[in-house]
């Protein structure tokens, strides 16, 4: 803890010693100049000379002060309870669906796991797409994140071909058509993304809907529906 100064201690010794100092000024710019026969005629020089530097003593000492402040203020932690943006902040280095205190994985959170014919494609769609990066890629298994959402990705074999003649026929839609909606941040460059994605085809392109926002549809190469949606607003 640092000691404040004691201003009336200070203001007394160097009260003094201003006083010396004007002393001896006058003696310099006044030969003969004696403090005590010539005590009346400047008496009240001297007074206002000693209560400006008094001034300046009490002015000075904060700014002295202050670079002490500013080195304990970064280096001592703040005492009490830290704020909910520190809290957040903290939570947020835990980064793993297996992890305690993991960032996504509380109450309510909903995640979705899909399987897919060729993961690395499935990645890269998502990825360059809807802006999910890879938090776990074991080969077969995957996981994607992004800063609100997370998909699980399996590699299931190869895709069935429509000609072959024990294979089985490519589905319309997987299940009674499951919908799978993402928000980007920029719905034109996702689709421009999308695009360039073998396999994945545009099913409608960007529209504005009747509930106010725009959006385009895409069928995965197993059939997933998903609409890739800007926000409100």
């Amino acid at each position: 803890m640092t000691r404040q100064p004691d201003h009336r201690a200070w203001s007394v010794v160097l009260g003094a010693s201003f006083s010396g100092c004007y002393q001896r000024t006058m003696s310099t710019l006044f030969p003969g100049f004696d403090p005590h026969s010539d005590r009346s005629r400047f008496a009240a020089w001297k007074s206002k000379f000693m209560a400006t530097m008094r001034s300046l003593v009490f002015v000075a000492f904060p700014w002295s002060a202050m670079p002490d402040c500013a080195a304990q203020t970064e280096t001592r932690p703040a005492a009490g309870k830290s704020s909910p943006a520190g809290e957040n902040a903290r939570a947020s280095g835990v980064d793993s669906p297996t992890a305690k205190g993991d960032r996504l994985r509380r109450p309510g959170f909903l995640f979705l796991e899909l399987d897919c014919y060729d993961l690395a494609r499935a990645i890269g769609f998502f990825r360059d797409v809807a802006g999910f990066e890879i938090n776990r890629n074991d080969g077969d298994f995957a996981i994607l994140r992004s800063a609100r959402g997370e998909l699980l990705l399996n590699r299931r074999g190869q895709a069935p071909k429509r000609d072959a003649p024990d294979g089985q026929p490519v589905p319309k839609f997987q299940g009674p058509r499951v919908e799978i909606g993402i928000v980007v941040e920029d719905l034109d460059k996702a689709f421009a993304a999308a695009q360039k994605h073998p396999g994945w085809t545009i099913a409608d392109r960007i529209a504005r809907q009747p509930w106010g926002v725009r959006d385009f549809r895409v069928w995965s190469p197993e059939r997933y529906y998903l609409r890739i949606t800007e926000g409100p607003g």
